[in-house]
């Protein structure tokens, strides 16, 4: 959390990893796990960082770069990434006692409020995909995204009580507020490339929360754990 952050305005966070094999096609797509790399470096391990207004929208993005070669030296680079271009889309919005209220009026209000998260993997790309049915190879062109999977984490201050979620998991944090972390597969057959969260509560003279999203892809040798 930034020290500085102005008041009535919350941080709100999103970090990206996935495989590096769609660095090309999807141009923020990253990797967080160890990958042999052509030349004297031998691992790389990446991550895109974003910084979100309160509605969801992306102020600015990142990508970080490491990479180690075989005698332990070390390089790491940043580079910036268009907003218009990140594998996954956040949109939160906020009612207020029922209707629709912008973030920054909600700053100081009172009453009932209900926040929805909604998070997009925007990865899909067609791709010819072959299968048996009824005896026959068939082949099909289908919308085929990368496997992300996110976990979202809502920090909500004090003045936020009664909290409820039907899909998020609630507790309570060291600094007197509530807690709610949610994961998300963003891929068929274990879920959807669109996922929801809602989050409900009580407010009094409300600030508003914190959110970080992290996304990452789920790897060809971990499915058969995953599916578990």
């Amino acid at each position: 959390m930034n020290d500085h952050t102005p008041t009535g305005t919350r941080r709100t966070t999103l970090a990206v990893a996935a495989f590096l094999t769609f660095a090309v096609a999807l141009a923020v797509t990253v990797l967080v796990w160890p990958l042999r790399d052509p030349g004297p470096w031998v691992t790389t391990t990446q991550v895109v960082h974003a910084d979100l207004d309160p509605d969801g929208s992306v102020t600015d993005a990142h990508h970080h770069r490491r990479q180690e070669g075989p005698d332990g030296a070390a390089r790491t680079t940043t580079t910036t990434v268009p907003t218009d271009e990140l594998p996954v889309v956040v949109q939160v919005v906020y009612l207020l006692d029922g209707d629709p209220v912008d973030p920054a009026d909600l700053h100081g209000a009172d009453g009932d409020v209900e926040m929805s998260v909604r998070l997009r993997n925007t990865t899909g790309r067609p791709q010819d995909v072959t299968f048996t049915a009824a005896g026959d190879d068939l082949t099909a062109t289908l919308e085929v995204p990368v496997p992300l999977l996110a976990d979202v984490t809502v920090g909500l201050p004090g003045s936020w009580t009664q909290v409820g979620s039907t899909t998020g998991r609630v507790s309570a944090s060291t600094d007197g507020g509530t807690t709610v972390r949610w994961t998300a597969a963003l891929f068929p057959p274990f879920g959807d490339t669109l996922a929801d969260l809602t989050v409900r509560a009580a407010v009094d003279d409300a600030h508003l929360p914190d959110l970080r999203v992290d996304a990452a892809a789920v790897r060809a040798d971990s499915v058969d754990a995953f599916a578990a």
